[in-house]
């Protein structure tokens, strides 16, 4: 008798620690991703490649941009509608220290970003909107009206 009510107790416990989980539902899209080519739609050219170090992330509800040769990141809530990407307010973090301390931020500053720096540093148009081209488990391909952004899963 002793053993099934530790059965019964043990499993109302993990029960109740897997409820209390937040669950990532965003299924390929969520994780870490490497840009490997960034093309002008215009021209043809390619502005950034997977050595320029840009890294889009995906978790829960929140995108992070950032670039390895810069001392700060942006933030934003992101909607995900199958086949478009849709981006909240844009918040920089650490820029005005990476700014006025030669290039190393600490996140302790936080202000809404512009949206010409965003699409200098990421290709974010400034609607905020991206068409999603593909999505899997290795590839994600953004597109707006400016841009065609190519990524690997990292």
């Amino acid at each position: 008798m002793n053993v099934a009510r530790f059965s019964c107790l043990l499993i109302i416990v993990f029960a109740a620690f897997a409820s209390c989980a937040k669950m990532d539902d965003n299924g390929d899209l969520g994780g870490q991703w490497q840009l490997t080519e960034w093309r002008d739609k215009a021209t043809g050219a390619i502005k950034a490649t997977n050595e320029t170090g840009i890294y889009y992330a995906f978790q829960l509800e929140l995108m992070q941009m950032r670039r390895i040769d810069k001392g700060y990141y942006y933030l934003a809530r992101f909607y995900n509608r199958g086949d478009s990407l849709l981006l909240g307010d844009i918040y920089s973090w650490g820029k005005e220290l990476a700014e006025t301390e030669g290039g190393v931020g600490n996140g302790t500053t936080e202000k809404k970003a512009e949206p010409a720096e965003l699409t200098d540093d990421f290709g974010v148009s400034p609607d905020g909107k991206f068409a999603i081209e593909t999505l899997n488990s290795s590839t994600l391909v953004l597109s707006n009206e400016q841009v065609r952004l190519k990524f690997r899963k990292y």
